[in-house]
C-alpha cells in the first residue's frame, strides 16, 4: 500500500493470495481496481489461515473490507527487517 488509511477508514478488496516464507502475506487488490499488494494482517481473521499457511475456501471468491495500518516485519531469527510494514489490522466480510 502506498498510504496507511486514516484512522478508521474502511477499504473495500479482494484477496487474491497467500505467500508464506519467514512471515505470512495476504495478496489484496482495491475492489475498483488498482495495483496488488502484498501486506502482513494482524487480524483475527487471517489467523487460520496464516497457521494452515492456506486459505480457506472461498475467501477468493468475497468482498472484504479493511483498515491498514504498520506492523514490525520480523525475519524468523526475530530481526526487525522494516519496522513500518504495511498490514491489515482489521478485516471484515464486505456487506
Amino acid at each position: 500500500m502506498t498510504a496507511v488509511n486514516p484512522a478508521g477508514a474502511w477499504t473495500k478488496i479482494r484477496i487474491t493470495g497467500l505467500t508464506c516464507g519467514d512471515n505470512c502475506y495476504l495478496r489484496i487488490q482495491p475492489i475498483d481496481g488498482g495495483e496488488a499488494n502484498e501486506v502482513m494482517c494482524s487480524a483475527e481473521l487471517c489467523t487460520p489461515w496464516f497457521e494452515g499457511q492456506a486459505l480457506a475456501a472461498g475467501v477468493t471468491d468475497k468482498a472484504w473490507e479493511v483498515q491498514m495500518g504498520t506492523l514490525d516485519q520480523l525475519d524468523n531469527e526475530g530481526t526487525v527487517m522494516d519496522d513500518n510494514f504495511p498490514a491489515i489490522i482489521a478485516l471484515r466480510e464486505a456487506t
